[in-house]
């Protein structure tokens, strides 16, 4: 699961950023409520099945940060692929799109030819 970290004051509930984007090990959401409130944020997968929740309960007003590690809930890690960060408030629902990448081993394994096998 992520923290969540309360600073300031801020106008308006939604996401004031997402870092970096694509990703590979982890990715900070970012997102602001006005004032304390009952908040969501799940990851969803591209067919929108639930793979991991990440805050659940009331937060404070202000901004709030959330590191995710591109785990399911069991721990697992995702492969590449497009997610979706689901935040919902009292009032609604913001939607970002977040692009996981796993790297790839490039190293082509070596073949040899043994004479006369």
């Amino acid at each position: 699961a992520g923290k969540g970290v309360a600073s300031g004051a801020v106008g308006a509930a939604g996401w004031v950023g997402v870092y970096p984007n694509p990703f590979n090990a982890e990715v900070v959401l970012t997102f602001s409520l006005p004032e304390e409130q009952q908040v969501e944020l799940s990851i969803y997968n591209i067919l929108g099945q639930p793979v991991r929740h990440l805050v659940s309960g009331r937060r404070a007003g202000g901004l709030q940060r959330v590191v995710w590690d591109g785990r399911d809930e069991r721990g697992r890690a995702l492969t590449s692929g497009l997610y979706l960060a689901v935040l919902r408030w009292e009032q609604g629902r913001a939607v970002q799109r977040l692009t996981l990448l796993r790297y790839i081993d490039t190293r082509v394994a070596r073949c040899y030819i043994v004479p006369g096998f």
